[in-house]
């Protein structure tokens, strides 16, 4: 029964691991977005991504445009249902930001949702408490790190370096029960 489950899922998970320093570029204006886990749940995640770069090797995600700027392309998304193999460790995300037609999914500071939800990395299921660890978000339109669900948030500012991001570091999720405290942190 369940076994049976978890071994047909596994056999259709689709991994992609990326070697340390390569480099990413997405096309301005284009709506470029890299998605990952487009499952419901964890249970039926569909992707994974695996990107551990190295200090001197980091696993960058930039814009293609000359000169680049914030907000060039929309991010990395990992849907509803990220699962604990997705790892980003020694990433670059540069030059993110661009609208992606979502908003509501995460909590600002005066306890109201979001009116969009632009940023380098936005993740819209719980994700692992090591998910993203060591890594850059430089000259970004909008948050940093956006956690887009209902649920706790892991401690991703710790080790993770934030450069130009105009919008909160590191945004705060809904409560389990989907409301937003009446005042959030913004860091």
């Amino acid at each position: 029964g369940n076994a049976m489950n978890s071994i047909a899922r596994l056999a259709t998970l689709a991994t992609l691991t990326l070697d340390p320093g390569v480099t990413f570029r997405f096309v301005k204006g284009s709506g470029a977005v890299l998605h990952v886990d487009k499952g419901t749940t964890s249970a039926a995640a569909t992707g994974a991504l695996v990107a551990n770069g190295t200090a001197t090797q980091p696993i960058v995600f930039t814009s293609a445009a000359a000169p680049p700027a914030a907000g060039d392309w929309v991010g990395l998304d990992f849907g509803n249902g990220p699962i604990v193999s997705d790892s980003l460790d020694h990433v670059e995300v540069r030059y993110a930001g661009a609208d992606p037609q979502a908003n509501g999914f995460h909590c600002l500071p005066n306890g109201s949702v979001s009116a969009d939800e632009k940023a380098a990395i936005s993740i819209y299921g719980q994700p692992a408490p090591g998910m993203i660890a060591n890594s850059l978000f430089a000259d970004v339109d909008g948050a940093g790190i956006n956690l887009a669900y209902p649920g706790t948030a892991p401690d991703f500012l710790t080790g993770n370096t934030f450069t130009n991001v105009t919008g909160c570091k590191v945004t705060t999720p809904k409560n389990a029960n989907g409301t937003c405290p009446a005042s959030s942190p913004c860091p």
